[in-house]
């Protein structure tokens, strides 16, 4: 559409992935995949989860008494706590803008990061993380 203003993408962030059990999880990627557990670096949220790193890439752990697919995405309603691929941008206001001109619904990270998450049209939740450096 004319008018709009480009959002500028600069990288993947991390990957949320769902798990049953975070302390199995947690032991799968650092003793199996050789990952670093980087859970010091998780902000206070309300239910239990971890984060681990393989080289760039990093993986939030949530933790869910089930991590079946269909069964969790109807019984979550904050997309941040469901399976998500979180993208990173340069400027979240220009992305908040085009969303509201599009009519898409998102939320703020209830961690307070400056981050967005809304659902594409078949219901996959993405994250939008600020980059730190960007104003």
């Amino acid at each position: 559409r004319s008018g709009e203003t480009s959002v500028q993408y600069a990288d993947l962030n991390h990957i949320g992935i769902l798990t049953s059990n975070t302390t199995s999880a947690v032991n799968f990627y650092v003793k199996v995949l050789n990952f670093t557990d980087e859970t010091h670096l998780r902000h206070q949220l309300p239910y239990p989860g971890a984060f681990v790193r393989g080289g760039k890439v990093q993986l939030h752990l949530m933790e869910l008494l089930s991590n079946n697919s269909t069964e969790n995405t109807a019984l979550i309603s904050y997309p941040g706590r469901d399976r998500h691929v979180a993208i990173t941008v340069h400027n979240l206001g220009v992305l908040k803008e085009r969303l509201n001109v599009h009519g898409v619904s998102y939320s703020a990270s209830v961690s307070g990061r400056d981050a967005i998450f809304c659902r594409d049209p078949g219901g996959n939740a993405l994250e939008f993380v600020q980059q730190p450096d960007a104003s």
